[in-house]
């Protein structure tokens, strides 16, 4: 990934942790850039995916995380598929789901996706030796010490990075940034 990629992923974080520390001034229609016109989303989640993300940049990260790691599994699931890999089978007559782990392993998913961006979601949703908060929430076991810690605040960054690469209007924005940087960079010499 080039520097500027970089750079323009760092300012979108620090975009969002402004948000964070500046909680009242965050609303629903701020984060609309997103979640609107976002390949990543599936059809009708927007309005979750985004009304998870308010809570936790509103300082409620413990309830977006009962929200969002559900949603985040079901975007996997979503580009499993996307990438012609199934995420199902039958067992004695009956459809039943594959894992997340088993997702997470998937060829055509390694073969679409930055082996990057998969580590970090598997490590911080389903490893063991991760913070494995899917399998926390999914079992319960989530309390508000977790859902308020840091890998929370991890994911939910990690999952603002993520939809900011497959939103539209967040793209206009990182080139509006990358060329007033080149303008300003122009300036300087």
């Amino acid at each position: 990934m080039s520097e500027s990629r970089n750079l323009d992923e760092a300012i979108c974080l620090q975009f969002a942790y402004g948000l964070v520390k500046n909680a009242e001034s965050v609303s629903l229609d701020d984060l609309s850039f997103l979640t609107e016109e976002n390949a990543a989303i599936p059809n009708g989640r927007n309005e979750i995916i985004k009304f998870g993300l308010y809570l936790g940049l509103s300082g409620k990260l413990y309830a977006t995380m009962h929200i969002l790691l559900p949603q985040m599994e079901h975007i996997i699931r979503n580009l499993v598929t996307l990438c012609g890999d199934t995420v199902s089978f039958i067992k004695d007559s009956c459809e039943e789901y594959n894992t997340l782990s088993k997702l997470f392993k998937s060829d055509k998913l390694h073969e679409c996706y930055d082996e990057d961006i998969i580590f970090t979601f598997q490590s911080i949703m389903d490893e063991r030796a991760g913070a494995n908060l899917r399998n926390i929430n999914a079992h319960r076991l989530m309390g508000p010490s977790i859902g308020n810690g840091g890998a929370a605040l991890c994911f939910l960054s990690l999952i603002i990075k993520f939809l900011s690469l497959y939103s539209v209007e967040a793209n206009r924005i990182m080139k509006k940034l990358s060329s007033k940087r080149k303008e300003i960079e122009t300036q300087e010499q």
